[in-house]
């Protein structure tokens, strides 16, 4: 997802930056049945310190029955995988993406 907002994971990564799951919780509703069709929704809840919130959604097509439901902590880690503060690129985008204006 990240790569996909236009932040590059390889820069952060030459850094000796990484990002870490910390905590992930899961709600399974409902199975998904081969071939169908399903879309996964991931909306960024909270930025407080060196955490970021995030939660995820499947749910089927074209019903929008909910399928998973799943709340994850992100943490960014600095080159001695000691928890930071938001790395500059992603509070900026992140900044951006949430004021449109």
């Amino acid at each position: 997802m990240i790569a996909s907002l236009g932040v590059c994971t390889g820069s952060i990564a030459r850094t000796g930056r990484a990002m870490a799951l910390s905590e992930l919780n899961v709600k399974y509703f409902a199975p998904l049945k081969r071939g169908a069709k399903f879309v996964v929704m991931v909306r960024i809840v909270r930025i407080k310190g060196v955490r970021m919130l995030m939660e995820h959604l499947i749910a089927t097509l074209p019903e929008r029955q909910l399928v998973l439901e799943a709340m994850a902590t992100v943490v960014c880690l600095n080159e001695d995988y000691r928890p930071t503060r938001m790395f500059p690129e992603m509070a900026n985008l992140l900044h951006f993406l949430s004021h449109p204006d």
